[in-house]
């Protein structure tokens, strides 16, 4: 019986990582999580898949009562390989070529220099969903020699990684390999070669003719290359958790040699980790980061509240691909959200196992706290014809609702979903989902009589009381046959009427929202 309740029982897959943590690298007062990207273009919400991954491993760490010390690598040390194409005065980037990213001017003016402008854009969002990760600028840490013992001891061993990386190589590395690259300092690129080490001593000359020997001690333009530059921070930073994209975890990839290399060189166990996969954008721009167009996470932010993009990776296991719609389906998705939510205070009723997995999911997807009672839900659906009706004005759409709302929060989560509202109709809509209301009718329609008299008496029975949308909706269809007119006809006409389309909105809870303006318009098509 034991038995069988064990394998009923629902945990999140955050909570089955942190579990994992705990278990491989022991029961300790706190741990260190960490992620971290070269800014070397626009930073998309297919890179943010790991950073809150990470956020929500954290979390659940923190649920455990554990303390949780998540870093944010920025590798602006990194080299500057290829000019975005949407980026201005192209050809004066090409002069930064083989530089480190760090020194590539901002072409657009905008910051202090090309990584500045990728970083902060990402980092001006992660308060908003509740993401404070300590960031560290890999810039800064070479240049201040924070890691000369870990680059001493790498090409101290320089052997053993050649060694090491061979095995997953088709053309060997050469014997006078080494696994560090120096920027020259008479013209700042990695077009170097190492000669020699001795101590903390390296010589190298540069492709400029440029020749010289410096301490790592006292210089910081030396870096350590990619597969060993991992590791190493594994070790200085005391990693026990970080997650990677499923190319890194490929047999022979860059986790499996980074394991080996930070046992073997740094003498420490190589991090816990989860491979994470990727994400698909429906309706919306696809990646593409070297070009400098791609959908961010701002550009999420746009459609989806902080809650709802945290819902997405909530639940969905890292491993498991999905899509982040941006047509039509949003509305879907704030619907399934709204679900979620009632579930979580008890509105919606599902089974237990279902409740208990749905209410973590919720847990873990609020920004900061579940309120002790639900917040208000409007409709994203019927959002985005109030907005709308209201020329796209949101000071108008909130009011609409404000008999409605108990308090500011309410307030302000209405206010953000109508902007989204907004959002997506002016940005991605399908044309079925747009309309403007009418001012008067058409000009050039044509009403046949007996429709026309079904707009006189609807002007009418608007008037004399309070409909629901159901009765209205019946209403139409006593109208219609009593004039002897086609439903489909009286619709099309409404339509018409009402935005100029043939279709639009449930033509019975649009009028009632239209209220006056609606019985106008009836009243003018009457005459």
């Amino acid at each position: 019986m034991a038995e069988k309740k064990k394998k009923e029982e629902v945990i999140h897959w955050a909570d089955r990582i942190a579990k994992k943590i705990i278990k491989e690298k022991g029961d300790k007062e706190r741990y260190t999580l960490a992620a971290g990207i070269t800014p070397s273009g626009v930073v998309h919400i297919g890179n943010f898949r790991e950073v809150i991954t990470i956020e929500l491993i954290a979390r659940a760490l923190k649920s455990l009562g554990k303390e949780v010390r998540f870093i944010y690598s920025w590798d602006d040390y990194d080299v500057f390989r290829k000019v975005p194409v949407n980026m201005p005065k192209r050809d004066e980037l090409k002069r930064y070529l083989r530089q480190p990213i760090v020194d590539v001017p901002d072409t657009t003016g905008e910051y202090s220099n090309y990584a500045e402008r990728n970083e902060k854009k990402m980092e001006k969002d992660m308060p908003l969903l509740g993401i404070f990760p300590e960031y560290i600028y890999q810039s800064k840490k070479y240049r201040n020699c924070d890691y000369a013992e870990e680059i001493k001891m790498a090409m101290d061993k320089k052997g053993m990684i050649r060694e090491h990386l061979n095995k997953f190589r088709k053309e060997p590395l050469d014997k006078d390999w080494y696994p560090v690259s120096v920027f020259c300092e008479k013209c700042n690129t990695d077009a170097t070669k190492v000669k020699e080490h001795n101590g903390y001593n390296v010589t190298y000359t540069c492709k400029c003719g440029h020749e010289d020997t410096f301490d790592i001690r006292e210089k910081g333009i030396i870096k350590l290359l990619w597969r060993v530059d991992w590791p190493m921070r594994w070790y200085y930073e005391k990693v026990d958790f970080e997650s990677g994209g499923k190319d890194h975890f490929a047999a022979g990839g860059s986790f499996d040699t980074c394991k080996d290399i930070v046992k073997f060189v740094y003498n420490y166990e190589p991090p816990s980790a989860a491979r994470y996969e990727w994400i698909k954008i429906k309706g919306g721009q696809q990646f593409s980061s070297s070009a400098g167009v791609a959908t961010t996470v701002s550009d999420v932010m746009e459609i989806y509240e902080p809650e709802i993009i945290r819902w997405l990776f909530a639940g969905s296991r890292p491993a498991t691909e999905f899509s982040i719609a941006f047509d039509e389906e949003v509305i879907k998705l704030y619907e399934d959200f709204d679900h979620v939510e009632r579930v979580y205070y008890g509105e919606d009723k599902v089974t237990d196992k279902e409740k208990k997995k749905q209410s973590r999911i919720y847990e873990l997807s609020v920004v900061d706290k579940p309120r002790h009672r639900i917040p208000y839900q409007p409709s994203f659906r019927h959002l985005t014809n109030v907005v709308q009706m209201y020329d796209m004005n949101i000071d108008k759409a909130v009011a609409y609702y404000e008999k409605d709302l108990e308090d500011d929060f309410d307030k302000e989560r209405l206010r953000l979903r109508a902007m989204c509202a907004k959002n997506w109709i002016e940005k991605y809509a399908p044309d079925n989902y747009k309309f403007k209301i009418q001012k008067n009718i058409p000009v050039d329609l044509v009403i046949d009589k007996k429709i026309k008299k079904i707009f006189s008496k609807l002007a009418v029975r608007l008037k004399e009381k309070t409909w629901s949308d159901k009765d209205l909706h019946g209403e139409f269809y006593v109208l219609c046959e009593s004039e002897g007119v086609k439903h489909k006809d009286f619709f099309k006409a409404a339509y018409k009427i009402l935005i100029n389309k043939e279709q639009g909105p449930k033509l019975a809870s649009f009028i009632l929202m239209l209220g006056e303006r609606a019985i106008e318009l009836f009243r003018e098509a009457s005459r």
